[in-house]
C-alpha cells in the first residue's frame, strides 16, 4: 500500500491522532496529553505521522531524549492504526526512526509493548528489541471507596512533625513547584529502572504547563518548610479519572506511612471531585509501593514490558 511518513502537525493531526491512539494505549490518549508532550523543551522530541489516501493517518512514530539521559540512548513508540497492521505501516516508521536516531548519535533505543499483545512483542523481537523490564498500571474504582485511617495517620504523623498540604494552598508559586521538583526527583531516581530524571524545563513543561495539572491535586509532606513527600494526580476528564502522576519519599523518610497517607490523600481528593477511579503504575520490581497500592485496594491492569535494542 503507499502511504506517506511526514511530521505532525499538532493543529491539524492532534484530533485524529488521538482518536487513533486511545484505542490501542494502555491508558488512552487525549489532544492534552499530545500537546503537553509536544511542549517538552528536550533535545529530541521527534513525532512522525504515516498518511494513506487523502490524508488518513494510519500510524505514529515518536523518539525522544531527554536533557538527563545518556546521549546515545533514546525512547521511541511505533503504533500502526488497527485496520492497518500487517501492512508494513510499522516497520516504515521503525525504519524512519532508526535513520534519523543514527543521525542524531543514538544507537540504543527504548520502547514497550503491552503484555497482553503478544503479537506486538514478537514484531518488537523481531526488529531486534529485548525485554528489560515489566510495569503494570493498576486502579482503584471510587464509587464506594471506604477507608476511615486517613484522619489517625496524619494525626500519628503530626505527632513526629510531619505535615501533609498541597501547591494550592502553599501558593503554587514557581518556587514552591521547584520545591516540589526537588522532591519529586530525588525521590524518582530510587525507582527501579530509573537512571535519570527530568531537568526542570522538561518536568515544568510535563507537569505544571500541563492542561490536567490542578495544583490542588499535588499533595506534599513536609517537615517543617522541607517538602519529603510528594504525590500529585492529574485530571483525565475524557476517561473520567485521575492519574497518579508519582508517589514519592524522600530516602530517609520511608517506612513511616507517610506514602500511603499521601496515596489516601490523592484518592480522597479523586472521589470528592466525582471521578471514577484513580490510575497509577508501577514497575513490577517497586515492592514498597505495590505492597502500598494492595492494602488501598487498586486492581492490577494488563502490563506492558520494557524493551531495549541496539542500532548497528
Amino acid at each position: 500500500m503507499q502511504f506517506s511518513i511526514r511530521p505532525v502537525d499538532p493543529d491539524h493531526d492532534f484530533p485524529e491522532l488521538a482518536a487513533m491512539l486511545d484505542q490501542v494505549m494502555t491508558n488512552g490518549m487525549t489532544v492534552g496529553s499530545l500537546r503537553a508532550s509536544a511542549s517538552i523543551p528536550s533535545p529530541i522530541n521527534r513525532n512522525m505521522v504515516a498518511a494513506y489516501e487523502h490524508g488518513q493517518i494510519i500510524g505514529w512514530s515518536s523518539i525522544g531524549r531527554g536533557e538527563n539521559e545518556i546521549p546515545t540512548r533514546a525512547f521511541t513508540s511505533t503504533i500502526a492504526h488497527p485496520d492497518y497492521r500487517r501492512m508494513g505501516v510499522g516497520s516504515a516508521l521503525l525504519c524512519d526512526v532508526v535513520d534519523f536516531a543514527k543521525s542524531a548519535g543514538v544507537n540504543e533505543l527504548k520502547s514497550r509493548v503491552k503484555d497482553s499483545e503478544p503479537e506486538w512483542l514478537e514484531w518488537a523481537q523481531a526488529h531486534g528489541f529485548i525485554i528489560e523490564r515489566h510495569s503494570f498500571r493498576s486502579s482503584v474504582t471510587l464509587a464506594g471507596f471506604e477507608d476511615d485511617s486517613l484522619a489517625k495517620r496524619i494525626k500519628k504523623l503530626a505527632s513526629d512533625g510531619i505535615t501533609f498540604t498541597t501547591l494550592a494552598k502553599l501558593g503554587d508559586t514557581e518556587a514552591d513547584r521547584r520545591r516540589y521538583y526537588e522532591a519529586d526527583s530525588a525521590a524518582a531516581i530510587d525507582i527501579p529502572g530509573e537512571d535519570h530524571v527530568f531537568s526542570w524545563a522538561e518536568y515544568e513543561a510535563e507537569v505544571f504547563k500541563n492542561e490536567s495539572y490542578r495544583p490542588e491535586g499535588a499533595h506534599v509532606a513536609m517537615d517543617g518548610n522541607r517538602i519529603v513527600g510528594v504525590a500529585n494526580v492529574m485530571l483525565d476528564a475524557e476517561h473520567n479519572r485521575m492519574e497518579n502522576a508519582f508517589t514519592g519519599v524522600l530516602a530517609e523518610y520511608r517506612g513511616r506511612g507517610i506514602a500511603q497517607a499521601l496515596k489516601l490523600m490523592t484518592i480522597e481528593y479523586a472521589r470528592k471531585s466525582g471521578i471514577a477511579e484513580i490510575l497509577t503504575e508501577n514497575d513490577s520490581e517497586n515492592a514498597p509501593m505495590l505492597a502500598v497500592n494492595r492494602k488501598l485496594g487498586y486492581k492490577p491492569w494488563p502490563g506492558a514490558y520494557s524493551l531495549k535494542a541496539h542500532i548497528k
